[in-house]
C-alpha cells in the first residue's frame, strides 16, 4: 500500500508487487530519494516540460516580446 506522499501507479497481483510513484504535483529526487514538490517556473520563464512522478519542471527563459 502506498502512503505519505505516494500513490498507486499499479496495483500488485499474484506475480508483481504494488508499483508506487509520487502524488501528483510532486516527482522523485533522485538525489535523496523522497517526493518534492515541483518546481513552478519564475515570471519571465516558460514550462519546457511539465513534472511528472519521475522528474521535476523545466523551465526555459522567455524569448522577449512575449
Amino acid at each position: 500500500m502506498c502512503s505519505g506522499l505516494l500513490r498507486m501507479k499499479s496495483p500488485c497481483t499474484d506475480s508483481n508487487d504494488a508499483t508506487c510513484v509520487c502524488n501528483y504535483s510532486y516527482y522523485l529526487n533522485t538525489i535523496s530519494q523522497q517526493c518534492e514538490h515541483c518546481t513552478k517556473c519564475p515570471e519571465g520563464q516558460g514550462m519546457l516540460y511539465s513534472c511528472e512522478f519521475d522528474h521535476d519542471t523545466v523551465c526555459e527563459e522567455c524569448e522577449e516580446d512575449t
